[in-house]
C-alpha cells in the first residue's frame, strides 16, 4: 500500500486541495492526506463543507512531543517544515500495512502515475530529488538562481520525499525529527535552511538513497535552464523523454503579470511558451476552489 500526504496551513488550502485532486486522477490506488498545521476550524464554514471527502489531519494530533514549543517558535514556514517528519512517523503507526509513503509540496501537481517511483522504492530506501541535474554555465551572476543558492540552501529539495517501510527508512526520519524539534530554523549564517538543508547529509549517513535525476520530477524554477516541456498526443514530455510526473509551481504569484516565480528572475512566463499552458491551467485549478 502506497500512502503520499502533504503539508500546508489554511492559507495553501487550495493549493492542497488541487494536487489531492491530481494524485487521485492520475494515482487511484494511492491513499492521499493533508497534514494541517493550523487548525480546520479557521476555514470559514461555507469552504469547509468542501473539505468533507478529503482526508486531513491537524498538527496538534500528531502527537508531537515538542509541539508547543515548535508552535511558539517557529515561524509558519519553519513550523509547517519541521513536521514533515512526524507526519511520516505518524502515518506509518496509523498505517502499518503502508509499504510507500511519499510526501509533496501543496504546491505541486501530478501529471501521470507515480507507479515509477513506487518501483524505485521496493529497491531503495529513501528517494531525494536534486535541483539541479546539469552545471549552470552562464556567466549571468546577477541571476537569483544559480550554483551558489543551491549551496547555501541545499542540494535537495524537499518539496518532494519518498521512503519505504524499512528499518534503515525510519532510522533516516527519527534522526530528521530529532533534528527538526529545534533546529529547523531559516539561518543561513548557521547553516540552517528549515528542513532542508541537513538533507544533505542524507546520502552520506543511510544506505540506499538514491539520488533521482529523472527529469520529470520536481520540475521548478530553479531548474528550468535544463528543461523544457513539450505536449505529444495530451501527454507532458520533459526534454522529448521524460515524462512530467509532478510540476512544482514554488513561489508562483498569479497576481504578479508575466510571473513564474517570485524567487527567480532569469525566466518571464512569456519567455516561455512551453510553460504557458501548465501555469494557466493550475491557476484556473486553484482559483476554482476559492
Amino acid at each position: 500500500m502506497t500512502l503520499a500526504f502533504t503539508i500546508c496551513s489554511n492559507n495553501y488550502i487550495s493549493q492542497a486541495k488541487a494536487l489531492a485532486d491530481s494524485v487521485k486522477r492520475h494515482n487511484p490506488n494511492i491513499t492521499f492526506y493533508i497534514g494541517l498545521a493550523d487548525k480546520l476550524e479557521k476555514i470559514p464554514e461555507v469552504y469547509r463543507k468542501d473539505f468533507e471527502n478529503y482526508n486531513i489531519i491537524e498538527a496538534k494530533d500528531l502527537g508531537i512531543a515538542n509541539f508547543n514549543w515548535m508552535n511558539s517558535n517557529y515561524d509558519i514556514i519553519e513550523f509547517n517544515t519541521a513536521i514533515k517528519p512526524y507526519c511520516f512517523q505518524y502515518f506509518f503507526n496509523k498505517h502499518p500495512d503502508s509499504d510507500k509513503l511519499i510526501f509533496l509540496d501543496p504546491d505541486i501537481m501530478i501529471y501521470d502515475s507515480l507507479v515509477s517511483i513506487e518501483k524505485k522504492l521496493t529497491k531503495h530506501n529513501v528517494i531525494l530529488t536534486p535541483h539541479l541535474t546539469q552545471p549552470i554555465e552562464d556567466s549571468r551572476q546577477d541571476y537569483t538562481i544559480h550554483e551558489h543558492d543551491m549551496l547555501n540552501h541545499g542540494i535537495f529539495n524537499l518539496g518532494f520525499v519518498a521512503i519505504n517501510n524499512s528499518s534503515e527508512a525510519k532510522r533516516f526520519i527519527s534522526w530528521w525529527a530529532e533534528r527538526l524539534a529545534e533546529q529547523c530554523k531559516h539561518d543561513l549564517c548557521n547553516g540552517l535552511f528549515v528542513d532542508q538543508l541537513w538533507c544533505n547529509l542524507v546520502p552520506c549517513y543511510f544506505e540506499n538513497v538514491l539520488v533521482d535525476k529523472h527529469l520529470g520530477m520536481n520540475m521548478a524554477y530553479w531548474n528550468l535552464q535544463e528543461r523544457v516541456v513539450t505536449n505529444e498526443n495530451g501527454e507532458y514530455l520533459v526534454n522529448g523523454t521524460d515524462s512530467l510526473l509532478f510540476f512544482h509551481f514554488s513561489t508562483f504569484n498569479p497576481a504578479i503579470k508575466d510571473n513564474i516565480a517570485t524567487k527567480q528572475n532569469r525566466y518571464k512566463l512569456s519567455d516561455r511558451e512551453d510553460l504557458q499552458e501548465l501555469y494557466k491551467n493550475y491557476e484556473e485549478t486553484v482559483k476554482s476552489f476559492l
